[in-house]
């Protein structure tokens, strides 16, 4: 009999073929989950920041918008305040939301409400 001391081609291809299916199954999962992962922190920090923006106009209440008006303020109006973190960042791009992001504070008959103008959300460098 011959001793048998290590594999053949044909068991080291199967191993191969193996672990790229295992591979290939996995991925787009693991991406797909990242990617959530992701979008769901985004939210999370725009999130804080509307919290953010609470505790502001609960501190500053005197400064509110009258009835059937609203007031902008920025991201650093927030930071200066120490409302939110200096450093606080989009998860997505890792760079820090930019202090000219605006939170406008609206009140409508007395419900005050909260909102980020999306289209000051950017990134800074």
């Amino acid at each position: 009999m011959r001793e048998k001391n290590g594999f053949t081609m044909v068991e080291l291809l199967g191993v191969l073929v193996i672990l790229a299916l295992i591979t290939a199954i996995a991925m787009p999962v693991i991406t797909s989950t990242l990617n959530s992962s992701r979008k769901s922190s985004y939210q999370r920090q725009l999130d804080m920041i509307v919290a953010g923006a609470k505790s502001y106009g609960a501190k500053n209440i005197g400064n509110l918008p009258v009835s059937g008006s609203s007031k902008t303020i920025t991201l650093r109006d927030l930071k200066d305040e120490g409302f939110v973190e200096e450093d606080i960042a989009n998860p997505e791009t890792k760079k820090k939301f930019a202090d000219t992001m605006q939170i406008r504070i609206t009140n409508n008959n007395g419900d005050i409400e909260y909102t980020i103008v999306e289209s000051t959300i950017k990134d800074q460098n």
